[in-house]
């Protein structure tokens, strides 16, 4: 915790760092590593902010635990192919980095490795590492390229949370594990992989597959767009089920998708209200109409179906799928949106059994022809 110290020159007798031994060392912004060192500890350079590079010498066999994080400036960092792991945390939350080599004698990656270095745009893991652990890559949202070597059979839970530069990611037959939320917002991610494998059949489970669009904006889309599209059933259709891609998604209250109906009636969806959502829309045409300002950018919309139903069908499928719903802590249930296009909505005071306790933001919002709603009972929050 020297706060004054700027620069560090370390002997050429030395062998090892211990741990912690230049931690929240906040002043200093560079440091030579004599090539003697062996042995560099854990915490060694942590919250070392203002470090801004380093070149770890050839005799070092091991980056340890949380090394260098928390050097939220440190640009560049050389490993040598001595080193064969990178340890937990060990460039966590390096915002500045942009770009590393792996050695190719690295077998082992530890866990929140690279956590949040926001900036890393490219990553080549060597083949020999075995498995991506939890969290590896978690917030890296500049990343748009990652080689996944054919020996790693593993990926754990986050990771990879986050990384929404990614666009394509090949898989190899080898994988047979991943974690359920390894890709949880890669909102313009599609995997490869083979037809017959683990892999392939993970990504198809999760939307990850690459799709055929019938409708679709600009992936992610631009900032200031207004933007409109129609469409219209070649045959008789009493009603369309439009299925929305789980990828769909707005900046939440300032970026709107408008639905209108072939009555004029319009619906407006903002943030992840359509994602992976079927819609029912009257009639066998509607319009859409996108808008955004100029702050964040997501995915935008895919269609990836539009069926046509019968009288029939249309009822009984807007019975059962009028509202979407969050899980509150109580176990009650809270309505985050409504797919229907009646003039008057009498909300229930339970779906499926559960209490029906809140309304939701933007629930209802911009429902053009609603003239009544009826609130049970049983809400408490609005």
């Amino acid at each position: 915790n020297c706060d004054s110290l700027t620069s560090i020159e370390i002997p050429e007798s030395v062998t090892s760092i211990g741990n912690y031994a230049f931690a929240w060392c906040v002043g200093a912004t560079s440091v030579e590593i004599p090539v003697g060192v062996t042995s560099i500890g854990q915490y060694a350079f942590y919250d070392c902010y203002n470090l801004t590079s380093v070149k770890i010498p050839s005799g070092v066999t091991s980056i340890d635990n949380n090394v260098f994080c928390n050097c939220s400036s440190l640009t560049s960092v050389e490993i040598p192919e001595s080193v064969t792991s990178i340890g937990n945390y060990a460039f966590a939350w390096c915002e500045s980095l942009r770009s590393v080599e792996i050695p190719s004698g690295v077998t082992s990656i530890g866990e929140y490795a690279f956590y949040y270095s926001i900036h890393l745009a490219g990553i080549t893991i060597p083949n020999g590492v075995t498995s991506i652990g939890g969290y590896t890559f978690c917030g890296c949202r500049g990343l748009t390229s990652v080689a996944i070597p054919e020996s790693v059979t593993s990926i754990g839970d986050y990771a990879f949370y986050g990384c929404s530069g990614l666009t394509t990611l090949g898989l190899s037959e080898n994988v047979a594990s991943i974690g359920d939320t390894a890709f949880n917002e890669c909102s313009n991610l599609f995997i490869s992989a083979p037809e017959s494998s683990y892999a392939y059949q993970w990504a198809d489970e999760h939307g990850l597959l690459p799709e055929n669009a019938v409708l679709e904006s600009q992936h992610p889309y631009a900032n200031y767009a207004d933007e409109n599209w129609t469409y219209e059933y070649p045959g008789e259709a009493f009603g369309l089920k439009v299925t929305f891609s789980w990828r769909t998604r707005f900046e939440n209250g300032s970026d709107w998708l408008t639905v209108t109906n072939i009555n004029g009636e319009q619906r407006q969806y903002t943030g992840s209200k359509l994602s992976g959502a079927t819609i029912l829309v009257p009639g066998n045409s509607f319009g859409l109409r996108f808008t955004s300002d100029g702050d964040l950018f997501y995915y935008g919309f895919s269609i990836t179906s539009i069926e046509p139903v019968s009288e029939e069908e249309y009822e009984e499928y807007s019975q059962l799928n009028l509202y979407t719903t969050n899980i509150l802590s109580d176990d009650t249930l809270e309505i985050t949106g409504y797919y229907g296009w009646e003039n008057e909505i009498a909300i229930p005071g339970e779906i499926n059994g559960i209490a029906v306790t809140g309304i939701g933001e933007n629930a209802f919002h911009y429902f053009t022809n609603l003239t009544g709603i009826t609130i049970p009972d049983s809400v408490t929050s609005i």
